[in-house]
């Protein structure tokens, strides 16, 4: 399981993760959509992994690391 908060804080309860910046999680969001990868469409949602995603996890880091840098 996981989950992305985009907080310059811990995020350790609903305090801490409500006050997360759920613009640049939308921005993050849709590029990695672009990127052809499916995530939850709320920061407050939860991300499983599956087996059958280790055969794809290079192409999901990759893309991560480039929305990432759309975000910084």
């Amino acid at each position: 399981m996981f989950c992305a908060f985009f907080s310059k804080c811990e995020v350790y309860d609903w305090p801490t993760a409500s006050q997360c910046d759920t613009k640049a999680f939308a921005k993050y969001f849709l590029a990695m959509l672009d990127e052809g990868i499916y995530l939850a469409p709320s920061q407050f949602e939860t991300g499983f992994v599956s087996a059958p995603w280790r055969s794809r996890h290079r192409k999901t880091i990759a893309a991560a690391a480039r929305c990432f840098k759309l975000i910084a």
